[in-house]
């Protein structure tokens, strides 16, 4: 378990104008060194103009977007939502979000659709142990600039846009 003098921080990087890279730095002396770590590598020549995600439970889950997917990961493990949403299936997901519920259970919630000065819509999914739960689960009416929050309340998870 992490000690109150542990520091994540997760970001893209922006080298060469198009290596838009994941990068996870942990501290375990209040800030004072860091050691660094690649999560996930992405060439692309543009600003993908997304946020990512921490939260730790026994373990630090990071989440991101890469090229229109959203991902997390628990350690060395990487997931990904499975289904593709039937009502648009070539919507782009930015935005993720986590909550991590006492038995392990992971929510993972993102926006759907959005772009600059655009709305879009909501979507989420279980996973137990980095494995999918159920279908991808979606809403319209996210508003412009919006962007889900979750939070795991006891042994449900509690999903706000």
């Amino acid at each position: 378990m992490a000690s109150a003098n542990t520091v994540h921080v997760l970001y893209r990087g922006a080298r060469a104008q198009v290596h838009r890279d994941i990068h996870a730095l942990t501290s375990e002396d209040a800030g004072a060194t860091f050691a660094t770590r690649q999560v996930d590598a992405w060439e692309i020549g543009a600003c993908p103009m997304s946020s990512m995600s921490i939260t730790r439970t026994a373990a630090t889950y990071y989440a991101w977007e890469h090229d229109g997917q959203v991902a997390f990961s628990a350690g060395a493990q990487t997931s990904a939502p499975t289904a593709i949403d039937a009502r648009d299936p070539k919507a782009r997901r930015k935005h993720p979000r986590l909550a991590v519920a006492p038995d392990g259970q992971v929510l993972m919630a993102w926006a759907t659709g959005t772009g600059w000065n655009k709305g879009g819509g909501v979507g989420w999914q279980l996973f137990d142990d980095g494995v999918p739960v159920g279908p991808v689960q979606a809403l319209d009416g996210l508003p412009v600039w919006g962007f889900p929050a979750v939070a795991a309340v006891g042994d449900r998870f509690l999903l706000l846009y």
